[in-house]
């Protein structure tokens, strides 16, 4: 039988009637990025302000582990304002007969991309409407192409919206 890598659960406890710290878990949860699912249950909805304390400490702990001081900038790239949704609170709604509509060529996209990279850029995200004209075919060719001819290696990602009805 294997052996439970993690400790049980420690319930609330009290001491002068002041809670004591999930200190354990928080340390579990930081040097196995996991916990049972009883002891995150209690750790969230029982937490003290030294648990808030101590959790913010080890997640900039971890965050300067994985990518340093240094701050990651994307840039935007607005491909479509032609949306078949119809959500209510998006100015990009179907029925907003006063939004401007647009869809720059891949050419313009490109181009985009090109003076974004000069400027310091390496990642983009091309956000939109849901068009339904950007298929996740054309949006990989942009992708491709954008790295093949351009000589630069950058990555593009499609910022979806999604709808609940």
């Amino acid at each position: 039988m294997l052996e439970n890598p993690y400790p049980p659960p420690m319930r609330t406890s009290f001491k002068n009637g002041t809670r004591i710290m999930h200190k354990k878990e928080i340390e579990t949860l930081y040097r196995e990025s996991d916990i049972p699912d009883e002891s995150l249950r209690e750790l969230i909805g029982n937490r003290t302000e030294e648990d808030r304390s101590l959790l913010a400490e080890l997640a900039q702990k971890r965050c300067i582990e994985y990518y340093g001081d240094k701050v990651f900038i994307r840039g935007l790239i607005e491909i479509s304002s032609i949306c078949g949704n119809d959500c209510l609170y998006c100015g990009l709604r179907r029925s907003n007969k006063n939004a401007l509509r647009y869809r720059p060529t891949k050419e313009e996209i490109l181009l985009c991309c090109e003076k974004g990279y000069k400027l310091g850029f390496r990642t983009f995200v091309m956000q939109g409407g849901e068009d339904a004209y950007f298929t996740d075919g054309i949006l990989c060719e942009i992708e491709k192409e954008g790295k093949e001819t351009s000589g630069y290696k950058c990555f593009l990602s499609k910022s979806l919206t999604v709808s609940v009805a």
